[in-house]
Parts: C-alpha cells; sequence; structure tokens
C-alpha cells in the first residue's frame, strides 16, 4: 500500500504508466476519512522539467474539469503547481480488453450492443466538444485521441471516455504504434487541424471494428500511416452477411476520409445509430460480465482489501 496524500486523495497502490504519467487507485478524504475511490495521476518527473509542456497539459485538464456528463470519466481536481490530477474511479474495463477477449468468444457481440456503446460514447464526446466558456463562446474541445484505450465500458453496462484533456500529449506517442494509428481520422495523421469530426472519424472506426469483429490496421502493419491517409474502410456488407444495409451507411459516412463527408457532429452520429442501439444498460453489463468477469471478481476482492487495509 502506498499511503501517500496528495491534497484530499491517499494513494492506495500504482495502477498504470505511461510516457507521462504514472497513475494510482486513491481514496478521497473528507476531514481524514476514506471516501469514495479515485484515480490520481501524476506527470513523470521528465515532462515536469518541461515547463512549456507541463503548462499545456493543465490547460487542458483544467478545461475537462467543466465537462460533466455520465459518459465523461470526471476529471475532479487539478493541481498544477504539483502536477497532478484527480479522475473519477471507473469500475469497469477499457474497450481494448473488451475486444480482446470477444475476439476468441464463441459467441459475438451483439449488434445493439456494440452500436449502444458508441451511441453513448458519442453522445460524451458531443458534450466535450460544446463545451462553452463563460461568455457563451464555444472553446472547441476536442478529444483527439479516441480509441480503445480511452473508452471504459462498467460492469453494469455504463460508456465512459476517459483521458479528456491529456489526449493530445497521448497522440504524440500515438504514431510509434500501428494499432493507435487506426483511429487517427487522415487530417489529424497529416498534421492539419482537427475539430470534432476528428472524433466522429475515430467513433467510427471502433463502430466498425466492433460490429465486423475486424481492425482496420495490423499491429505490426509497415503501411499504417499510408493507409490511413488514403485507404477507405472496406463496407461491412462485402464481409458480413445480413449485415445491415442502413447501419453500412452510418459507418460508413463516420469514416469518411474527408471530413466534410462526415457527420458534422457526434450528436449526429449518436442519434443515427438510435434504431440498432435497443440494447439496455443492463445487457451491456451483461455481456461485459460474461466476458471478464473472472477479472471483475478480482478487482473486487483487490478493492475491499485495500478498503480494510
Amino acid at each position: 500500500m502506498d499511503d501517500r496524500i496528495l491534497g484530499q486523495y491517499r494513494l492506495v497502490a500504482p495502477v498504470a504508466s505511461d510516457a507521462f504519467s504514472k497513475s494510482y487507485l486513491a481514496r478521497r478524504l473528507k476531514h481524514g476519512v476514506n471516501q469514495a475511490w479515485a484515480v490520481v495521476r501524476c506527470v513523470n518527473p521528465d515532462v515536469i522539467g518541461d515547463e512549456d509542456q507541463v503548462s499545456f497539459l493543465f490547460e487542458d485538464v483544467e478545461l475537462a474539469t467543466f465537462v460533466v456528463h455520465p459518459n465523461i470519466a470526471e476529471v475532479l481536481d487539478v493541481a498544477t503547481d504539483e502536477c497532478w490530477f484527480a479522475q473519477e474511479y471507473v469500475h469497469g474495463e477499457r474497450l481494448a480488453e473488451i475486444m480482446e477477449f470477444d475476439a476468441v468468444d464463441s459467441e459475438r457481440t451483439e449488434l445493439s450492443v456494440a452500436c449502444r456503446v458508441i451511441a453513448d460514447a458519442a453522445d460524451g464526446a458531443h458534450a466535450a466538444h460544446e463545451l462553452r466558456n463563460k461568455d457563451g463562446a464555444k472553446l472547441e474541445m476536442v478529444h483527439r485521441a479516441i480509441s480503445p484505450e480511452t473508452i471504459i465500458v462498467t460492469y453494469e453496462g455504463i460508456t465512459k471516455i476517459t483521458d479528456l484533456g491529456t489526449a493530445r500529449l497521448q497522440s504524440v506517442a500515438a504514431s510509434s504504434n500501428p494499432r493507435d494509428l487506426a483511429y487517427l481520422a487522415p487530417e489529424q495523421a497529416r498534421g492539419d487541424a482537427v475539430d470534432r469530426r476528428t472524433d466522429v472519424f475515430a467513433l467510427g472506426v471502433l463502430l466498425w471494428e466492433l460490429t465486423t469483429g475486424r481492425r482496420r490496421l495490423k499491429a505490426d502493419d509497415p503501411d499504417a500511416l499510408s493507409k490511413v491517409l488514403e485507404k477507405r474502410l472496406q463496407s461491412p456488407t462485402t464481409m458480413i452477411r445480413d449485415y445491415p444495409t442502413e447501419l453500412e451507411n452510418v459507418v460508413m459516412k463516420a469514416v469518411a476520409l474527408d471530413p466534410k463527408e462526415r457527420f458534422s457532429t457526434a450528436e449526429e452520429l449518436s442519434a443515427e445509430l438510435q434504431p440498432f442501439a435497443c440494447a439496455a444498460l443492463d445487457q451491456v453489463g451483461a455481456r461485459v460480465r460474461a466476458l471478464l468477469g473472472d477479472r471483475m471478481r478480482a478487482r473486487e476482492t483487490l478493492l475491499r482489501n485495500f478498503a480494510d487495509a
């Protein structure tokens, strides 16, 4: 048990690390008493040494604290001077793990469940895109790194986008991994200006992958960048018999190479998915538990042990 205290958070145990930060499971304190679980993310020392990069990171994270939506993992606190911030703890699994286990399961995830996950993620993304300043002007927030690694589905079936406000830094490292490149829109891969339609593209790729069981890029694909820039995704009806034509139209519009041909907002994508997203939250949760129930039980045991320590 770590047991350090940062602000009103008691660090319990490290849970993840990347090029920019180390994340800890933590308990929020009130009058010295443990309260809700949270995740505290501490920026790595090598990043702290670059004042411009740290300032850039925390400016975005501070903006993210104003985005409150059921499908966004909430940023709870930001300590810029100490280079850490706290996020809502989400009791579930990253979409990356769900997709990995789904690929080898004898029963494929139903289309209605896949569409529910992406429709809900699109609702969260739209809330971020619509963020305004105190004068009512849109801040044009874009996630920039929506992928299976930045979406968590809870064991109760709630979909949440994570890493809002940190994704620009995360995207710096994305080009090193073809699997990460798979979710970049062509304009983003070229280094051109991005807008909310860039996130729509990433959601569209996830929708294509979840409903076809295929991956846009292989992990060792040497031509990954050229495919991202130029290759249109294959139409699902040419791969899967009985794939709904109407759903294919939604998918292919979302992943259009030209931003002008995509849905103009994530809200529009969600609306078009509603006829197919008929799965209730408990059905989504049941699928997550069916695939990863052992991990859920192990995690809950771990949380109980930490709570009792």
